[in-house]
Parts: structure tokens; sequence; C-alpha cells
């Protein structure tokens, strides 16, 4: 009897995109007689990719793969395919977005007028590009001379001026990177 698909396994099943990989495994129920070719897919190739088919080698009941992971701006969850005739079988690869490490103001006081330089760490290089947007809570107070901030692919950290204005009374604007995650990182404006 010719020994069918039993199981697919993928390790890890969660990967931060263009960074890590993600190791396939396909077991037969038996020993392959002959070479056995088993066919793969994945439904959403841009974020995570296989290779069109493995081969089992005859006398072997296990094969591996690579699952080449991708940069997504968001976290996507393609489904990885194994098929042998009749037989498929189906696993989740959850695929994450690179997140915000740090971020800090430096200096974290200054006086109204002054600026500050905001720097934000990436946990990885970027694999593809990506944009964090930037707010602050009090814009009159300190704000991002950019509304957002782009790394290109390879890039880990960025710094962007914090231009702060005059204020009567000392303030506390909290600026905010959001990304994957979010971050935030509090500026002091003083008279």
């Amino acid at each position: 009897v010719a020994a069918v698909l039993k199981t697919l396994a993928l390790v890890p099943t969660t990967v931060i995109g263009g960074v890590q990989n993600s190791t396939g495994t396909v077991t037969l129920t038996g020993k392959a007689a002959v070479n056995t070719t088993v066919t793969l897919s994945s439904s959403i190739s841009s974020a995570a990719s296989v290779p069109a088919s493995v081969v089992v080698a005859a006398g072997a009941s296990t094969a591996t793969f690579t699952v080449t992971s991708h940069g997504v701006s968001a976290q996507q969850v393609p489904a990885i395919k194994a098929t042998l005739g009749a037989v498929s079988k189906s696993v989740n690869l959850t695929v994450k977005p690179i997140s915000i490490s740090t971020m800090t103001l430096s200096p974290t006081t200054v006086k109204g007028g002054v600026s500050s330089t905001l720097t934000i760490t990436l946990a990885s290089p970027a694999a593809s590009s990506l944009t964090i947007a930037l707010t602050s809570n009090l814009p009159a107070v300190a704000n991002p001379t950019s509304a957002s901030i782009t790394f290109t692919a390879g890039v880990q950290t960025k710094t962007v001026s914090i231009k702060t204005f005059t204020v009567t009374s000392a303030a506390t604007a909290v600026i905010k990177a959001v990304g994957f995650n979010t971050k935030t990182a509090n500026l002091k404006v003083t008279p």
C-alpha cells in the first residue's frame, strides 16, 4: 500500500516577516516505496513563500522544506498547504511586522522653543519599507516635525526632531509612535 500524507508541521508557527523563516516537515503514514513528490503552496505568497514541491526520498517517511517569510506592514496569516494525491494538510503561519523596540527623547526636558531629538529603534532592521506614525497629545507645546517616519529596508534606527513652543507654565507632551505596536515618550517643556 502506497504511503499517504499523514501530517504537515511548521516550526515555528509565528515569525517576524523578512527576519525569520519557518521549517516545514511533511510526514507520510509509512516509508515511501519510491521518491514521492508532495506539492506545496502558500495562500499569501507575498507574506510567506514555499517551494513548489518537496520530495520524500524512497525509504524515508519525512521531508523538510523552508518557508521563507517576507516583510509585511500588518500581520498576515498565510495557510501553508501540502498535497499528496487526494490528501491535503494545511497549517497557518503567523507573519508579524517588525515592532518598535525602544523610543527615546534627548533631552527629555527643554525650554519652549528648543528642539528635542526623538530616536526610534526597531526590534530588528526593517525587512521592507515600514512607516511609523508620530503624534503629540499637546501639539501646541511639542510636535514632531514630521507626521510619520519611514524605515527603508535594512534600517533599524531613525531620528526625528521634536519642535517645541513657548509656554507660560511647564507642560509635558506625550509623543506617540504607532507601528505594529505603540511606544510613548514624555517631553517636558518649561517656560
